[in-house]
């Protein structure tokens, strides 16, 4: 694992990445009935993953979403306008973010993704490439003509109105930040545990061993 600052805050990291995670899938697929149980898997997947190939943060961020995406495949890019409605009623939130949600949803699938993957989520485009694979060649290109869009749609709003959207959320979600915060921690738990293992077992021949001996003085 790549070493982490002495003034990293990890917990806070656990807690941002699960956030956007969620925010991520619900937006993606219209689905926030059976996400957090998805976002579960993915994680679990990752963090096993992560444990054989000892990837740092930047690597398990990227591998989270590009197996969320996977884990989704047969219901990726559906509208959510719907659930769009439940996540701005009874909110404070401005006209204007609700409009430009709905400036989002009006974009071509793949497009709107990496609008988000850049925008909101913060990757590059390298990044974004590697979640998207071979789609990215299609919606990359798009970006610049989308954000022309943007700014005649929205001229007294920048970019940053994408970060400020309203976050789906998780209702129940204390057994995915348990697992998420041991996604780094599993190599250094697994070398501990494998070491009690081997001398448990040698604490147990010795004794085995000596109890042996002393029948046979």
């Amino acid at each position: 694992m790549a070493k982490k600052s002495p003034n990293f805050n990890l917990s806070a990291w656990y807690t941002t990445e699960k956030t956007l995670l969620y925010d991520y899938l619900v937006r993606m697929t219209g689905d926030p009935i059976h996400m957090p149980t998805t976002m579960l898997e993915v994680v679990r997947v990752v963090q096993e993953k992560a444990k054989e190939n000892q990837w740092n943060l930047e690597e398990v961020r990227l591998k989270l979403y590009q197996t969320a995406r996977s884990f989704c495949a047969d219901k990726w890019n559906v509208s959510s306008s719907e659930i769009m409605d439940q996540l701005y009623q009874g909110t404070n939130h401005h006209d204007s973010l609700r409009e430009v949600e709905g400036f989002v949803e009006k974009l071509d699938g793949v497009v709107r993704e990496a609008l988000l993957l850049k925008y909101r989520y913060a990757f590059k485009d390298d990044e974004i490439g590697q979640i998207l694979g071979k789609l990215s060649k299609k919606a990359l290109p798009q970006l610049d003509q989308v954000l022309v869009d943007f700014k005649e749609s929205f001229p007294k709003l920048e970019l940053k109105a994408l970060m400020q959207l309203p976050l789906f959320t998780i209702e129940s979600e204390e057994h995915t930040t348990g697992a998420l915060s041991q996604l780094l921690d599993m190599p250094a738990k697994g070398k501990k545990y494998r070491w009690l293992k081997s001398l448990f077992w040698l604490l147990a021949i010795g004794a085995l061993v000596y109890f042996v001996l002393k029948q046979q003085v």
